[in-house]
């Protein structure tokens, strides 16, 4: 079969999983071509992300960075083509930080600052913040206190505050940080980093 039609296939199998699918995914990680492997790593993230390997993820990331600075990939036009429907395609950039998005708090710490510096210079791609939060925070319906915050978490505070345009256009927001028991204001996230005024 056609690495493309492969490709196609995987991605269409997950919206109505079989009990092989999971094993299906796996496998397709250590194919050969590229485009495979990043719909299969992209798709298991989201089904399955405790059997994603990090070879796969650090995979994932490389094609993130050249992506953000850039770089004019085939991988990207041929990841929109096989992910098509009438309606929409996916883009291959956004898929990724997605798909960082479904993986446990703790599962891939390395992410985060590479997340971090494209957040420096791409705050509008707001999935970025999303994907940070649930690399670095736990689910829960507790509030967050200063003094329980790691130094990681403080640094992404930090870095999500600063950015104005997420707090007033990003209208997932709001429920996002209430999901970590963050303050959904951006006023009450300076008082959490212990800055006295904004």
């Amino acid at each position: 079969m056609d690495h493309r039609r492969r490709a196609a296939a995987l991605y269409r199998a997950v919206a109505c999983p079989s009990a092989t699918t999971r094993d299906t995914l796996v496998e397709a990680l250590s194919a050969p071509e590229t485009l495979v492997r990043h719909v299969a790593a992209i798709k298991l993230a989201k089904l399955d992300s405790d059997r994603l390997p990090e070879e796969s993820i650090r995979e994932l990331l490389n094609t993130l960075a050249r992506l953000e600075y850039q770089e004019r990939l085939p991988l990207e036009l041929e990841y929109s083509e096989v992910t098509a429907t009438e309606e929409d395609c996916k883009h291959l950039g956004q898929e990724i930080v997605n798909a960082f998005a479904a993986l446990r708090c703790g599962q891939a710490d390395y992410v985060i600052p590479r997340l971090l510096e494209f957040w420096s210079f791409d705050s509008e791609f707001y999935e970025l913040a999303h994907a940070m939060l649930a690399l670095a925070f736990t689910v829960t319906s507790e509030r967050v206190e200063k003094g329980v915050l790691s130094g990681m978490q403080y640094r992404i505070l930090q870095a999500l505050v600063v950015e104005s345009a997420i707090w007033r256009f990003d209208g997932d927001w709001p429920k996002v940080l209430c999901t970590y028991g963050l303050p959904q204001s951006r006023e009450e996230v300076y008082r959490l980093l212990g800055y006295q005024a904004w």
